[in-house]
């Protein structure tokens, strides 16, 4: 009791200070001694813990959403809902974890995931949610684990509520450290994220952002068809209303005819490829920020962006283009596309903020002899003349970009170029140039005086380039399942080996990036 009372002495901020320092399940026994010390620290546990959840398309987890939902106090907090496609992996023939005698007591009862999806069910429970969170901003879709959990230990990772339903203590602490994608079973994001909207806009949410962050099943464009017959008076204020718009995609390269078409799809929208995303995307006229990333083994991203930066036709009474009046933030990752689509792309928007991760160049013709990095110094130089209200850019990355040349008689190996930037640019006796003190990612940020045009045409200067040959290897995933793209901030995880003076390159597309964003 002695040492209860001297706590209880403490300022509020010390007592704040102490419970910074403790593990979640030491955290929850301290709000549990008295109702002092919980009235001293409820409202920062609440902004940790409630501020932002991820749950998943599981009985328990979703009923836990709408517990929340109907708690008064807790409800307001709730600013952000991540949807998991982690599944419970009890279809799995006799291997999950679940099976075991010990486990299957805690799943008897439930229903599973995907009858929950089949008989609408889902889709009911976060209608409840979504209309009584009335903080409610973001609303994001991902299938990997979030880290940055620092209050339990550096290798502690954010999960879906509910992922732990239905194993003993032991099997927790043995599994709390694997990637989700080796102990848990994966919905269908295609079935998942057209659920989510229309939930949305069943429950009358207008949440400003919709964040999607798939590393490994990405959205493919039926996923957008939510606009069609009984859905589109509901779903099109929740768009009309939406300021960023955060997508993985995966667009096919051969396009087959998909019939289900909303009947206001114009015929140019009808035979693309992705089709339906642009069907969308028309819907988003408050649109203020958009992320693109496309699978990385694609050359049909370069189709869509030339879509996207084509001009408007003020004289044609159906216009082709897209116009997004209020985009000021664009970010394109994981894509290969002309220098010519991305130009267009750039320049046909009033950006204040522009991201390119591991976009790769393409060259219709064979490269000039003393090209060195050409495709990049073209595209920095046009840009650098186009973009619009240059002196009110604000920010600009470019991080591992490449050059390649695109040919159709050897689809499986192409020579490439990885581009570099030169921090040190020196010249000889001779007039010629020697790089020096190489960076693969490059930022500009405003400041007073400074100009993004003169930065552009600096960064063409030191502009240079490795040839590389590039083969595709078999299928393979990264240890969490991870596949990189624009937002990320991790390291770069390629395995290279010199030989003869040319850097042979086995191409993997699932390097181990992180998303910038807090993930809890």
């Amino acid at each position: 009791m002695a040492s209860a009372a001297e706590i209880l002495r403490l300022p509020p901020e010390l007592v704040l200070r102490v419970s910074s320092y403790l593990t979640t399940t030491e955290l929850g026994s301290l709000r549990a001694t008295c109702k002092q010390i919980e009235a001293h620290i409820f409202d920062s546990f609440a902004r940790e813990f409630f501020t932002k959840r991820q749950f998943m398309i599981e009985q328990v987890s979703l009923e836990a959403l709408v517990g929340i939902a109907n708690h008064k106090t807790l409800a307001p907090y709730l600013q952000e809902v991540i949807i998991g496609l982690e599944a419970f992996d009890v279809s799995v023939s006799g291997h999950s974890i679940r099976l075991r005698p010990n486990n299957q007591r805690d799943m008897t009862g439930l229903v599973c995931g995907d009858v929950l999806l089949a008989t609408g069910h889902a889709r009911d429970l976060l209608i409840n949610a979504f209309s009584k969170l009335p903080n409610l901003r973001i609303v994001g879709l991902r299938d990997y684990d979030g880290k940055d959990r620092l209050r339990d230990g550096e290798h502690a990772v954010w999960r879906s509520y509910g992922w732990s339903h239905g194993l003993v203590k032991t099997d927790i602490h043995q599994l709390a450290t694997l990637p989700s994608c080796h102990i848990m079973a994966f919905h269908d994001a295609d079935t998942i994220f057209p659920t989510i909207l229309h939930s949305l806009a069943k429950a009358g949410c207008r949440p400003l952002n919709i964040e999607v962050f798939l590393r490994q099943r990405r959205l493919q464009d039926r996923s957008f068809n939510v606009l069609a017959s009984y859905m589109q008076p509901k779903v099109q204020p929740l768009l009309a209303g939406l300021r960023v718009l955060l997508l993985s995609l995966h667009i096919p390269r051969n396009h087959e005819s998909y019939p289900y078409f909303p009947a206001s799809a114009t015929d140019d929208d009808r035979s693309a490829p992705h089709g339906l995303l642009r069907h969308l995307l028309r819907h988003t006229p408050s649109l203020e920020h958009l992320r693109l990333n496309f699978h990385s083994d694609q050359y049909s991203g370069d189709e869509f962006l030339s879509w996207l930066g084509e001009p408007p036709q003020p004289s044609s009474t159906i216009s082709s283009s897209l116009h997004l009046p209020r985009l000021n933030k664009l970010e394109v990752g994981v894509v290969k596309a002309e220098p010519q689509t991305l130009a267009r792309l750039f320049t046909k928007f009033p950006l204040s903020s522009l991201s390119l991760f591991k976009v790769s160049l393409l060259a219709r013709h064979p490269p000039k002899p003393d090209a060195d990095g050409d495709l990049w110094k073209e595209l920095l130089h046009e840009l650098s003349r186009s973009l619009w209200k240059p002196l009110d850019f604000k920010s600009l990355m470019i991080g591992f970009p490449s050059e390649r040349q695109h040919t159709t008689n050897a689809p499986h190996s192409a020579h490439s170029e990885w581009v570099m930037f030169a921090n040190k640019v020196t010249t000889d006796q001779n007039g010629e140039k020697h790089f020096e003190d190489f960076q693969s990612k490059v930022e500009y940020r405003k400041h007073f005086g400074s100009d993004v045009r003169l930065w552009l045409k600096d960064l063409a200067s030191r502009t240079c380039s490795y040839k590389v040959h590039v083969q595709k290897p078999e299928e393979s995933v990264s240890e969490d399942g991870s596949d990189s793209e624009v937002g990320s901030g991790g390291d770069e995880s390629d395995d290279d080996t010199e030989v003869d003076g040319e850097i042979v390159v086995i191409e993997d597309d699932d390097d181990n990036d992180e998303d910038n964003d807090n993930d809890q």
